[in-house]
């Protein structure tokens, strides 16, 4: 008899609804696919929510929330509420209420051409993060002491325990041994400079000694970003405390294609607006800053454009009541007085 997953539905706040919506619509198609049972329930908690019933998260969701098996979660957080305030709230009400102590992230590339890295292959960039995900100043253990005075103190404590690192340390070693890949475990942290992530160091050395398969290895947190960048075929299960982990995996979502897909997308809208994608240097840049830039930029691979064509995006990028004085028209809907977030992109296939 085919299993049914009951699935508590938050779509929160700006693009969320319109991801979940569409992340719905994929696990209805998989559940016909797959012959398995959904069970979906949404739940209304965000920005809107808040603002009409200044309910930002009550202890009785949380409750209802214990008898589903998974949370699919779209995004919190609104301008017209202060920082931080709803995910406090919602995010951190979720993952401290019910002990979510693993925040495990993936990064794969799934195509080359995706990639803003050189030369690097799917096999390349193929690695797992396993991020602590209840302790560190995350925890919300702080204040402020002489709020809004020349004397003011802000104070965040970096909270870590024992219980907390090993049991993180041990979901990262055993998930390394399952992946079987590289079967290499790689720990992030930064003990030579913050005293209190020795715990780090000697939890991952002791758990560490009941897995002689796996390799250890272990990097600062500068040094892993740097890693990550030049080299990120060397990673392959890597756990790493909550602030630092919550840092490299952004990184590592813009190397999987992040960054390369929304390039993409705005040189698809661009290029019904170019007219004429000549190479030339603009008269208003040095021919030794123009020599010098293209000599950067021609040893960068773009995913969907040349360097040229990347030259032409930075040199052309300016606000439209410049255009208007360099001869050029303002897009459609723009008015030359628009601000500086309005910008023409010149590009072209090279």
């Amino acid at each position: 008899m085919a299993r049914t997953h009951k699935i508590a539905v938050l779509p929160g706040d700006g693009i969320g609804p319109e991801v979940t919506r569409e992340a719905v619509a994929t696990l209805k198609l998989a559940s016909e696919i797959h012959g398995f049972g959904l069970e979906l329930r949404d739940f209304p908690f965000g920005a809107e929510h808040y603002l009409r019933t200044k309910e930002a998260f009550p202890p009785s969701a949380l409750d209802e929330l214990k008898d589903f098996d998974a949370i699919l979660l779209g995004a919190i957080g609104d301008p017209r509420i202060p920082v931080g305030m709803l995910e406090r709230a919602i995010i951190s009400g979720i993952r401290f209420g019910l002990d979510l102590y693993v925040n495990l992230r993936p990064i794969k590339l799934h195509a080359e051409a995706m990639c803003p890295l050189k030369d690097k292959r799917p096999d390349d960039v193929d690695m797992i993060v396993v991020r602590e995900n209840t302790e560190d100043v995350y925890a919300g253990i702080g204040g402020f002491l002489k709020k809004g005075t020349p004397d003011e103190v802000a104070v965040q404590e970096m909270i870590f325990t024992r219980k907390g690192v090993e049991r993180v340390t041990r979901y990262a070693f055993d998930l390394c041994r399952k992946r079987n890949r590289r079967k290499k475990l790689t720990m992030v942290d930064k003990a030579n400079a913050v005293g209190a992530m020795d715990l780090w160091t000697r939890v991952f050395a002791e758990v560490g000694a009941a897995y002689p398969d796996i390799e250890r290895d272990h990097a600062y947190i500068d040094a892993a970003c740097m890693w990550m960048v030049k080299n990120p075929e060397s990673f392959d299960t890597v756990v790493v405390s909550n602030m630092f982990g919550d840092i490299l995996t952004d990184l590592g979502a813009a190397i999987q294609e992040e960054w390369a897909s929304r390039r993409r997308a705005t040189s698809t809208r661009a290029r019904s607006r170019c007219s004429s994608p000549s190479t030339a240097r603009p008269p208003s840049t040095p021919a030794g800053t123009w020599r010098r830039r293209s000599e950067r930029f021609s040893r960068v691979k773009c995913c969907s454009t040349t360097w040229a064509s990347r030259m032409r995006r930075s040199w052309s990028a300016r606000p439209w009541k410049d255009c208007s004085r360099a001869g050029r028209s303002a897009p459609p809907g723009r008015t030359t007085a628009s601000p500086r977030p309005g910008r023409e992109i010149s590009c072209a296939r090279g």
